[in-house]
């Protein structure tokens, strides 16, 4: 009802559709099936066919259509704006310290004989002694053993926000100097060591960098708002 009512309000002339633009996104659908036959076996379950696929598509490409067209009249957020959300928000702009990491895993398993904590904890152990001999060896001892997907990029995690780890691993790694090796550690998933590539230090995003997002994100809610309350007052108007 609310779809039909903003088809037929005095901006839904800016409704049309190109016929590119509705052959992408029926192009976009598609896409997401591994065959036809599965497509058609969907549409069939939900009522439709490729006609009223196609009539669906439309209907809604016509509905966005306007109501991007009554977001554009919506007010940008100006400088002055952005300054004062910048000030009142400072906290919002402190970004903690975060760490680069990787990590080497051996999963608890008593169905492999390899893989029962007592073995697992003696081959975790051979490895970091191995490890803290020779530094160098870590990516290749990695790929070779680790037990996490992670081993065919070497272990990286990449960059991490502390409480992204379980409590156990994010404890022990931003305990740990830039290049540190950690003692082996228990989680749900297994046996770990974890291995601090890189420390990047907290730090504060300036305001000249912030501003254009902050007008940005300020000029999306305001896009928003309006888009709300027209709705509103098309409902409103034909009650």
């Amino acid at each position: 009802r609310l779809e039909l009512l903003v088809l037929s309000s005095p901006e839904g002339h800016v409704s049309q559709v190109p016929e590119s633009t509705l052959r992408d996104a029926e192009a976009k659908i598609r896409q997401r099936y591994d065959s036809t036959a599965e497509l058609q076996a969907d549409l069939l379950r939900n009522g439709l066919d490729d006609t009223g696929l196609r009539s669906a598509l439309h209907h809604s490409l016509r509905v966005e259509a306007v109501l991007a067209h009554i977001r554009r009249q919506a007010p940008e957020a100006d400088e002055l704006d952005a300054r004062l959300y910048y000030q009142t928000h400072s906290k919002d702009f402190e970004l903690p310290e975060t760490r680069s990491a990787s990590h080497l895993l051996i999963t608890i398993n008593p169905d492999f004989p390899e893989n029962t904590r007592g073995n697992a904890r003696r081959r975790i152990e051979a490895l970091r002694t191995d490890i803290a001999r020779e530094p160098t060896r870590w990516a290749e001892l990695v790929q070779r053993h680790s037990e996490c997907p992670s081993a065919l990029q070497g272990g990286q995690m990449g960059r991490l926000r502390p409480g992204t780890l379980y409590p156990s691993l994010d404890q022990a790694l931003f305990a740990l100097p830039a290049g540190g090796l950690s003692r082996v550690l228990n989680s749900p998933l297994g046996l770990h060591l974890l291995r601090c590539d890189r420390i990047h230090p907290a730090r504060v995003i300036e305001e000249r960098r912030a501003l254009p997002r902050i007008r940005a994100l300020l000029t999306q809610r305001s896009q928003a708002e309006y888009e709300r309350q027209w709705l509103a007052e098309i409902e409103t108007a034909n009650r």
